[in-house]
C-alpha cells in the first residue's frame, strides 16, 4: 500500500497540471501551495530557470 501522504500529493500534483484551477479557492490554494512545496523539494526549485532545468 503507497504512503498516504504520496499518495494525497500525487493526487494535488496531477490537479495541478492537468486542471485550471481558481487560487482563490482555500482547496485550490491548499492544492497549489503542496505543489510548489514538492517542487521546490524534489527538483531544488517550484519553477525551471532554463531548458535545462
Amino acid at each position: 500500500m503507497p504512503d498516504p501522504q504520496f499518495v494525497t500529493v500525487l493526487g494535488r500534483l496531477r490537479t495541478f497540471l492537468v486542471h485550471h484551477i481558481d487560487t482563490r479557492q482555500p482547496r485550490n490554494e491548499k492544492t497549489e501551495r503542496t505543489c510548489i512545496e514538492w517542487f521546490e523539494s524534489a527538483c531544488g526549485s517550484a519553477v525551471p530557470h532554463s531548458l535545462d532545468e
